[in-house]
């Protein structure tokens, strides 16, 4: 806006007219009040030729140009290189097919974040003053939270200006885009509560595993089996499972991606006192935190190792004891729902949780025993309704009844697995849904679809 209106009073002086600036503005219910103040603001201070559309976007073009009645149009928009709709616009770009006819003028497509802020800041533009309190991209309130790259250290709600961003690629962290299905939030986080409120009822999960062992194949990994095992059965999707090296950058890298998106994240190895030992240092840093001693980890060392409280830890033991500064040990509860450190006679490991990620050994055994409690005692679950189907045709021969299947019934995840060199088994058809309701109505839809000579079996479960 601010660069068309000093294109308009650069126009304005050669042809001596005053061309007020011509602006649309979307409604939506969902809207932050600071953005409605900031656009009523801007109307006035800058005599702005605001026309308001409570229709989406689409809609709401259609009928600006319409008021035009046909005559030519183009939108100056604040497209950049990298944005979700960008694709391969240039600065000047006829408009999709699939909208009204129109020229999308970007006169900062090629601008950075740290572009825009320098540009604002150097002259002392307004902008929304939620981007004072950590905000980096608005959308709506339902998928806008401040950016959590912008938090300060040692603190759950306090946020530094947009501005201050130095990972210009984290522009987007604070924006999330959830539909149904196994699409997740990009970073659905306003603050650490929340964050914690949502693994607690997670609808996703990732798994970071980490070790050259596993990358050089000095042991094979059987932890991403057992976890996609279980959180299933608890109706928690794993989403993503990674691989890195004990490298403190590879590390954070990969939580920072998947903290931006999934609910709840489970790291496997790379903890300990030795020198390859980084998942904690890489936990802190992807988090903002700081790694400060922890005096319940202190407490439950010294009761572990059986260390008078007027005597040092060992060195490797004092640094087990450093942790994120908002770090929270979760002990297993008891008979009375109180945390527990005691386990059939011997003293508990407790489980590390540093917001929505829970740090895990990489032993097997170890990894087991603690996805178990966290799944039994610190997370909710949801019940997920399954049927698989058996049949004794070919996969190609489904294709058609499948895809109208799914089409009819979007809230039904449907999978198609063929058999090959099976005599007796050529496909296999699974379904799953949260509802009961909702994934009968897809068995009944797929059977009626299928020839009946072709099912072999129809059983309650989806194991291949």
């Amino acid at each position: 806006m601010q660069l068309s209106r000093a294109a308009l009073a650069k126009a304005g002086l050669k042809s001596r007219k005053v061309h007020r600036p011509r602006t649309i503005f979307f409604e939506n219910d969902g809207e932050f009040e600071e953005v409605e103040a900031f656009v009523k603001a801007s109307e006035v201070d800058n005599d702005l030729e605001l026309r308001r559309y409570d229709t989406g976007f689409v809609d709401g073009l259609t009928r600006c140009i319409d008021e035009e009645h046909g005559r030519p149009m183009g939108f100056v928009l604040g497209t950049r290189r990298g944005d979700p709709n960008c694709g391969t616009q240039g600065t000047f770009e006829p408009s999709s097919d699939w909208m009204p006819a129109f020229m999308r003028v970007n006169p900062i497509i090629e601008w950075d974040y740290g572009h825009i802020w320098h540009f604002l800041r150097l002259f002392r533009l307004p902008y929304c003053s939620l981007y004072d309190v950590g905000y980096t991209s608005l959308g709506k309130k339902s998928d806008t939270w401040p950016n959590p790259a912008l938090r300060k250290s040692g603190s759950e709600t306090q946020y530094w200006p947009a501005y201050m961003l130095s990972d210009w690629s984290l522009e987007r962290a604070g924006r999330s885009s959830r539909s149904s299905g196994s699409t997740t939030p990009e970073c659905d986080l306003r603050d650490v509560t929340s964050r914690l409120n949502r693994c607690a009822n997670p609808s996703s999960a990732s798994l970071l595993i980490i070790g050259d062992e596993i990358l050089k194949a000095k042991c094979n990994d059987s932890n991403a089996p057992y976890a996609a095992r279980v959180l299933r059965a608890k109706g928690v999707p794993l989403d993503r499972v990674a691989t890195v090296r004990d490298d403190l950058d590879d590390i954070q890298s990969e939580l920072k991606y998947q903290m931006q998106r999934f609910d709840l994240i489970v790291t496997s190895g790379g903890v300990g006192p030795t020198h390859d030992d980084v998942t904690i240092k890489a936990v802190a840093a992807a988090l903002n935190q700081r790694l400060r001693p922890n005096a319940r980890m202190e407490a439950h060392l010294r009761k572990v190792h059986k260390v008078p409280a007027d005597e040092p830890l060992r060195e490797d033991l004092a640094k087990m004891t450093m942790l994120p500064e908002l770090a929270r040990l979760r002990f297993v509860p008891d008979a009375d729902g109180e945390g527990s450190e005691k386990e059939e006679g011997k003293t508990k490991w407790p489980v590390l949780q540093c917001e929505n990620v829970f740090i895990l050994p990489g032993v097997p055994q170890f990894f087991e025993a603690k996805l178990d409690d966290i799944l039994n005692f610190f997370v909710e679950g949801a019940t997920v309704h399954t049927y698989k189907v058996v049949l004794r045709i070919e996969e190609a021969a489904v294709v058609a009844p499948l895809n109208e299947v799914v089409a009819a019934h979007p809230t039904v995840t449907f999978g198609s697995y063929p058999f090959v060199g099976n005599e007796a088994v050529k496909t296999v058809l699974t379904l799953e849904a949260a509802t009961a309701e909702a994934v009968d109505a897809g068995l009944d839809f797929l059977i009626g679809k299928l020839p009946a000579d072709a099912i072999l079996r129809v059983e309650a479960d989806e194991t291949l």
